[in-house]
C-alpha cells in the first residue's frame, strides 16, 4: 500500500518528470490542477498533468511514456488503468522517495520508494484535453516549474467546468468551481492589466480555445454571478486586443 501524494510529493514528481522530459529534448509545461496549485491554488492536486509542446521525433503520448519508463525504471513505471487490463494505453507513475520529517508511515525503506504519483501526459488540441499550444516564450515559472500562463489556466478550468457540466460530472464540477474562484483571486492580486500584457492578451489562443472560453464564461457567470465582474473583465481584456 502506498500513501496518498502530498503537495510536496506532487511537486517532486512534477519536477522529476519535467527534468526527464527536458533531458529528452521535450519542452513541456504543467497544466490542470497541478498548474493551478503552482499559481497559488490551495487544493492539492491528485496527479500531475503535463502538456507536451515539442514532441521531438513525432512521438506519441504512449511512446513518450514508454521512453521515460525505460530510461529510468527505478523512478517511472507503467501499468494498465484500473479495471481495464486490455486498454491500449498505460498509466505513467513517478515514484517519489521518502524524505525529511514527512516520511510516510508505510514507507518501504528497502526500496526507498513509498509514494507513486500519476503523471498524465497530453498534446495540445481541441478534441479531448482542449488545451492550446503554449508559445515557449510565454511559459511561466511562478514556483520554479514550467507552467501554462495564468489566464490560460483559468480559462481552461472554465472550459473543463462546462464540459463536466454537460457530462453530468458533478464530482468534477465542485473542484472546478473552487479552482476557478481561487484563480480569480490570484488574478486580482497580481493585477489583470499586467497579466494581459505579460501573456500577450491571448492573441496566441486558437479560435476553438477562445470560443470555448467565452462560451464557458457566459454559462459560469449565470450560475455564479459573484464572479461576473472578474470574469467579464478577463473576457473584455482579451476581446479588445483580439
Amino acid at each position: 500500500m502506498t500513501s496518498t501524494p502530498t503537495a510536496d510529493d506532487i511537486h517532486v514528481a512534477a519536477r522529476t518528470t519535467v527534468a526527464a522530459l527536458a533531458a529528452a529534448d521535450i519542452t513541456c509545461c504543467l497544466v490542470g490542477s497541478a498548474a493551478c496549485y503552482q499559481w497559488g491554488n490551495t487544493r492539492v492536486p491528485n496527479d500531475v498533468d503535463i502538456l507536451i509542446l515539442s514532441p521531438g521525433s513525432s512521438q506519441s503520448v504512449e511512446e513518450i511514456k514508454a521512453r521515460l519508463a525505460s530510461s529510468d525504471p527505478a523512478t517511472f513505471s507503467l501499468s494498465p488503468p484500473e479495471g481495464k487490463p486490455h486498454a491500449t494505453y498505460r498509466k505513467l507513475w513517478c515514484a517519489v522517495p521518502p524524505t525529511g520529517p514527512n516520511l510516510a508511515p508505510d514507507a518501504d525503506l528497502s526500496t526507498g520508494k513509498s509514494v507513486r504519483c500519476n503523471i498524465d501526459i497530453c498534446f495540445p488540441g481541441p478534441e479531448t484535453v482542449k488545451l492550446p499550444p503554449v508559445p515557449p516564450a510565454l511559459i511561466a515559472s511562478p514556483r520554479g516549474l514550467p507552467v501554462i500562463p495564468l489566464l490560460a489556466a483559468l480559462l481552461h478550468k472554465v472550459i473543463a467546468w462546462r464540459v463536466h457540466a454537460l457530462a453530468g460530472r458533478v464530482d468534477k464540477q465542485s473542484n472546478d468551481v473552487s479552482d476557478i474562484l481561487r484563480l480569480l483571486e490570484v488574478v486580482a492580486t497580481r493585477g489583470l492589466d499586467a497579466i494581459l500584457v505579460d501573456e500577450g492578451h491571448g492573441t496566441w489562443y486558437p479560435d476553438w480555445f477562445a470560443r470555448g472560453a467565452f462560451e464557458g464564461i457566459a454559462r459560469f457567470v449565470e450560475e455564479f454571478p459573484e464572479s461576473k465582474r472578474e470574469l467579464k473583465a478577463v473576457e473584455v481584456g482579451l476581446i479588445l486586443e483580439a
